[in-house]
């Protein structure tokens, strides 16, 4: 928010703040009098002393804050002449000035004795006054060193980027023009598979949803009959064989949920939950826990 111009309260506008003047009028955006709890040392200013002060220091004026708390951050925590000059004679164990020596990785000696050479130490009410003087003095703040970027890619969530790609049967949607019960009666029931079964089937050898199908005699001359597809090479989906505990794990809404859409069965997702989530079936409670 601050164009701090890192100026330390010059002694001549002491007389400008003058303690006791007219009551001040409340900004818009910032509450004078709530803010008066947060600093005391100001209670007597007016919006215009508060106006003069934020100019001289910071660059700025109450009307560019939108609200107290953009305030407080370019004010900082409040400070007075007594804490400074502690400071300066030895008595170093001000939290506030300590949390500067930190955040500009100086010693307690160098910032007393930067303290000492400010002419004007009365006029200082605001930790963010120092940390401005510091800046200008040609200080800078320390930086955090950032952790350093693993080489490996983050892992990515697995199951949802399969399924975001996997065709997923609508069951109310996913039928189109198709007669559910003629599609249970001609093809579902003889091969025993359920919709969505039928819908991975006809993507896998047809590359076509049922919904793709103009109609029932489209589905029918492109599929043939029920019993051709069982005599095929390519075997209807089911669950692989369980070598697995599943613990209280349901095979069927396992199957709905996860192995079809993803085209996976039960070994490749129990390797999937070790590799990325050191966890086997057993782990969860139930299947939503």
């Amino acid at each position: 928010m601050s164009k701090r111009t890192n100026k330390i309260l010059p002694a001549a506008l002491a007389t400008t703040l003058a303690f006791g003047a007219a009551p001040f009028a409340v900004s818009a955006e910032v509450d004078l009098n709530a803010l008066d709890e947060t600093y005391p040392s100001t209670v007597d200013w007016t919006e215009e002393e508060w106006d003069v002060f934020l100019d001289e220091n910071f660059g700025t004026s109450l009307a560019d804050y939108e609200t107290n708390e953009e305030l407080a951050a370019d004010l900082g925590e409040p400070i007075n002449t007594d804490d400074i000059n502690a400071w300066i004679s030895g008595d170093q164990s001000n939290g506030t000035l300590i949390e500067v020596m930190e955040a500009y990785d100086i010693t307690g000696e160098e910032l007393g004795v930067f303290l000492s050479e400010i002419d004007n130490l009365e006029d200082i009410h605001f930790v963010g006054q120092i940390e401005g003087a510091l800046e200008e003095g040609g200080y800078t703040p320390v930086v955090a060193d950032e952790p350093e970027a693993s080489e490996e890619e983050p892992e990515e969530d697995l199951i949802d980027d399969e399924l975001a790609d996997a065709e997923i049967f609508d069951p109310v949607d996913g039928y189109g023009n198709i007669d559910p019960a003629e599609l249970e009666t001609v093809y579902l029931e003889p091969l025993g598979w359920t919709p969505e079964e039928f819908n991975d089937y006809v993507l896998a050898e047809y590359d076509m949803a049922i919904a793709d199908f103009a109609d029932f005699a489209e589905l029918e001359a492109t599929v043939g009959p029920a019993d051709e597809i069982l005599t095929e090479e390519t075997p209807a989906p089911e669950a692989a064989d369980v070598e697995v505990d599943l613990g209280n794990i349901e095979l069927a809404q396992l199957q709905e949920t996860y192995l079809t859409p993803l085209g996976w069965d039960v070994d490749q997702f129990a390797d999937y939950l070790i590799e990325v989530h050191d966890m086997t079936f057993t782990d969860f409670a139930d299947f939503y826990h």
